[in-house]
């Protein structure tokens, strides 16, 4: 039997998926760290991985599914896989060969685990199919070799629910092979297939087919006073559900039946095949997660379904217009009133304008091989509090001062870099910047890096000193607000910074010409200078700062901004000192000299890094793509996503040859992994980048606090989802406002059909309630 080694390991993380180190005990799996949330959002590192699995005694390993292992999903068919069989013919039968793309292993007690990553995002997990199995009493009863607790029925009857199919999606986990009693039968987990969205609504749907118990089924607010007890008392929603049609009340609404049967298979609006529902005995159960208003795992009855698409999930509304229908007894005199219950509204349709969220960097475009990932190991593995997205900053940042002057591309594109992280205070910003110095003080090149700026005239006389900087600096946040006035008085002075640092960037394959004083015998210029920045900010201040005018000037679109998460868990190590293959690489950098003569110091000839045949087609491809995206900004007349996408292209190009250089040395070459990684990181943190700024920066004070209460609304409902309308006293607490301010902000929100606003009685004064229209919320 094989067993997990470090190297099977390595060959996991290499093909970008998150491997723990796993426990097993009988039922209970488990991941073998006291918290393994951080790992939900970035890949451990090989000093991680060599720490947990490097010992003699072989560990059991598992994967964390979701974003973390780009969009992984894992199907487990318990009950020693009896319904895998009958599932796979399902499958064959609507989507022939794709089940032979599939990764399949066995698990310990007889089960199989299918596993792939989709193109799009997976939930989190979810119970497919179950098992009602009678009981004769509580005590616990064995099916299949495991153990359940039956419960009570509504019939007085005891059952107990097994579940024969569920997944593992986003903020899940599995053991897997080759963990002890885990044996693939099919496919690699180093190579999983990437399957469409599509084609897993046909595995989810196949499965969904197999279920033999109820799921809890959305059926709407159901007070206890307005249950049915007799004939007389049947309400409009309870009869609909046993006689009415959502058929064509689908169709209507752009679904599509691409099935008939017992289990009916519809495929959401603007499409016309697969399956992202299925109807079967009464019951609409979604699996697409791109099906407003409804939610992906989850079923509706008939009458939910009425009332989401017919009543924008008024339900007191919906059974009115059903009782006008001819649904439902009429009332007895002593009925309940239920307009005070609302459930979801449908979204609407997303504004053309809105930029769309694409979320937080991907953990796997966090890596670079070579010099930047041992950067990047090294300050995870010593700093108090390790951020993954600080520490990839500050090391790319690092090589690309290194290699500052010394290469260019044949466009002469150079490695002149602009990095921002926002990071709260206290997530351990100050120590990727320590590493940095340390890094360029044993290499000779203490005098390039510095902390700040006080003036743009100061910053082009020590670049005229050493064209080479890095400049690290936690001033950014300081900067916006002196220039746009947030906060404090607008400073010229920081203006001036503003614009040297704007021309700086543009000019690092030209001459720089610096201002002329009178001292000056002839012109001064630098020759190529090379200015790399690795800054850091508040996020909310950052992003408050910010004006229209500044999205659009040049210095926001010069940047690539990332957000680092919550901060995670100190660890208390003792400083280890540099690796010497880290010391190595800087040094040989630091003292290569490109061109000849005497003027190679202050004139040098950078060498040219040239792309491959195939890199330079996707080089092609990449300004096609940027040109499309400038052109889709400039039909809208968005001046900041012109910005933005107008430099989009130029930073894909530095950030692969500082790839390049990373990665190779001596001989280094733009590959079509660097230009990948390179674009993928562009377009991402571009669109991310837009997002935040439509969130945040605002044309006057309203706007601004009417972004301020989206936000809110924002985090009430993602931490409270089964539950997101925002109690009036919880919103006034975060927003401390004037009731008229409160007033005029609500109304101006509800007018535009962006929040929800109800009144709920509670035997006094009414409780005031908030929630975000969910266009909003995912825009």
């Amino acid at each position: 039997m094989t067993l997990p080694t470090l190297e099977t390991v390595r060959r996991y993380a290499s093909a970008g998926l998150c491997v723990l180190p796993a426990i097993r005990e009988g039922d209970d799996k488990r991941v073998a760290l006291r918290s393994w949330k951080p790992y939900q959002t970035r890949l451990p590192t090989p000093a991680e991985h060599a720490r947990w699995f490097a010992g003699p005694a072989p560990r059991d390993l598992c994967i964390v599914c979701g974003a973390a292992s780009g969009n992984a999903e894992m199907i487990d068919f318990d009950l020693a896989g009896a319904a895998f069989d009958p599932w796979r013919k399902r499958v064959n039968a609507v989507c022939p060969g794709l089940i032979n793309r599939l990764v399949v292993e066995t698990t310990p007690s007889g089960g199989r685990h299918v596993v792939y990553r989709c193109s799009g995002p997976v939930c989190g997990n979810m119970k497919l199919a179950q098992r009602s199995c009678n009981a004769p009493g509580p005590k616990p009863i064995e099916i299949v070799g495991k153990r359940f607790t039956p419960r009570k029925g509504p019939d007085g009857r005891w059952h107990a629910i097994a579940t024969m199919i569920e997944t593992r999606g986003e903020g899940g986990m599995f053991l897997c092979a080759p963990s002890n009693g885990y044996v693939l039968t099919a496919g690699d987990l180093a190579a999983l297939p990437v399957i469409t969205p599509e084609e897993r609504e046909y595995l989810l749907a196949c499965a969904w087919e197999l279920n033999e118990a109820q799921h809890p089924v959305e059926d709407g607010p159901r007070p206890k006073s307005c249950s049915a007890s007799s004939t007389s008392d049947l309400k409009p929603g309870d009869d609909f559900n046993q006689r009415g049609s959502i058929r064509d009340l689908l169709v209507e609404h752009g679904w599509t039946r691409v099935s008939g049967g017992e289990n009916e298979h519809w495929a959401r609006p603007g499409k016309d095949r697969g399956c992202s529902a299925t109807l079967k005995a009464g019951v609409f159960y979604v699996f697409s997660t791109n099906a407003p208003p409804f939610e992906d795992g989850r079923g509706y009855s008939l009458f939910a379904v009425y009332a989401l698409l017919k009543h924008d999930g008024d339900f007191a509304a919906a059974a009115r217009a059903l009782r006008r229908e001819g649904f439902g007894a009429e009332p007895a005199s002593g009925d309940v009133d239920l307009s005070g219950f609302k459930v979801k509204a449908p979204q609407a349709e997303p504004s053309p304008s809105a930029p769309i969220d694409p979320g937080p960097v991907p953990p796997a475009l966090l890596r670079v091989p070579g010099f930047i990932d041992e950067v990047i190991d090294y300050s995870l593995a010593n700093a108090p509090y390790p951020e993954p997205v600080l520490a990839f900053c500050g090391a790319v940042a690092l090589q690309a001062a290194l290699a500052g002057r010394k290469v260019r591309d044949p466009q002469d594109n150079r490695t002149a870099i602009y990095l921002l992280g926002l990071a709260n205070t206290g997530t351990g910003k100050d120590f990727p910047r320590k590493v940095n110095q340390r890094i360029l003080a044993d290499s000779g090149m203490a005098g390039a890096v510095a902390d700040g700026f006080a003036s743009g005239e100061g910053l082009e006389d020590r670049m005229y000193l050493t064209p080479v900087m890095l400049f690290q600096t936690d001033e950014i946040d300081t900067l916006m607000q002196a220039i746009s006035g947030y906060g404090a008085k607008r400073d010229p002075r920081y203006e001036g910074i503003m614009q040297t640092l704007l021309k700086l960037y543009t000019s690092a394959n030209t001459i720089y010409p610096l201002r002329v004083k009178a001292s000056d015998e002839e012109p001064r210029i630098i020759d190529q200078p090379c200015l790399c920045l690795f800054g850091t900010a508040i996020p909310d201040i950052f992003y408050e700062a910010l004006s229209p005018k500044m999205l659009s000037n040049g210095f926001f679109a010069r940047m690539l901004i990332f957000e680092a998460g919550r901060r995670g868990l100190g660890q208390d190590v003792d400083v280890r000192d540099l690796p010497r293959s880290i010391l190595k690489r800087a040094r040989w950098w630091a003292e290569l000299k490109p061109g000849r003569g005497n003027l190679k110091t202050e004139h040098p000839v950078p060498r040219l890094i040239e792309p491959t045949a195939d890199a330079r087609v996707r080089l092609g491809e990449v300004r096609a793509q940027a040109d499309a995206a400038y052109s889709e900004a400039e039909g809208k007349s968005d001046q900041a996503g012109m910005a933005l996408w107008a430099r989009a292209n130029e930073k894909a190009r530095r950030l692969a040859l500082v790839h390049a250089c990373s990665a190779a040395r001596r001989k280094p070459q733009i590959t079509v992994d660097a230009v990948d990684w390179a674009w993928a990181l562009v377009e991402h943190q571009t669109r991310r980048m837009l997002f935040k700024a439509s969130q945040h920066v605002s044309a006057g004070d309203f706007e601004s606090q009417c972004k301020a209460m989206i936000r809110v609304l924002r985090e009430w409902a993602a931490k409270h989802p089964a539950d997101p309308w925002m109690p009036f006293w919880q919103l006034s607490r975060r927003l401390a406002w004037s009731p008229r301010e409160h007033d005029e902000v609500r109304q101006a929100l509800v007018d535009q059909r962006r929040i929800q606003f109800a009144e709920r009685a509670t035997g006094g004064t009414p409780q005031r309630l908030y929630r975000l229209i969910e266009d909003v919320a995912e825009a």
